[in-house]
């Protein structure tokens, strides 16, 4: 049963990417004069960054961003936390240790997101504050992600 259950939780997530890659590179990125969102960037931006990138943001760039990569981007990372968690039942502590900080990627994932939500609404008026959490956020993202993954990887399959 639960072979099925991670095959579904993979296609999900799996799916799920793919359709979030196609509406960031076929509408947000040309309408952002090919610089990448916020999302992508893993090290980071500065409140001036948000600035230059809300600047030329087309109104379709600015319309997919807030509406299907919204959206999509609200899926994915539910559907692989709940994937990578389902990896780490049966393994080693080490695994369980790992959906932890899984369960970190997600929270700073899905608070990443309202963040930049909040910056694409006010394009004329950047909060440093909230420029600089919401590039806290995408980097915190990126690092449990891997971090986490690592470990569910490491510990799966084998009992302590």
């Amino acid at each position: 049963m639960m072979t099925y259950v991670r095959r579904i939780l993979f296609l999900a997530a799996l799916i799920s990417y793919a359709a979030l890659n196609y509406v960031a590179w076929t509408r947000l990125t040309p309408g952002a004069g090919g610089l990448a969102p916020f999302d992508l960037r893993v090290t980071g931006y500065s409140a001036q960054d948000v600035t230059d990138y809300l600047a030329v943001l087309t109104p379709d760039a600015l319309a997919a961003y807030q509406g299907p990569i919204a959206a999509i981007d609200t899926f994915f990372p539910v559907a692989l936390t709940l994937w990578l968690w389902s990896l780490a039942v049966g393994g080693r502590r080490i695994a369980y240790l790992g959906a932890v900080v899984v369960a970190g990627y997600l929270a700073a994932d899905l608070m990443e997101n309202a963040a930049v939500q909040r910056l694409l609404t006010t394009p004329m008026l950047v909060d440093p504050d909230l420029a600089a959490r919401a590039s806290l956020l995408t980097v915190l993202k990126f690092a449990s992600l891997a971090v986490g993954a690592v470990l569910v990887f490491w510990g799966r399959g084998r009992r302590a």
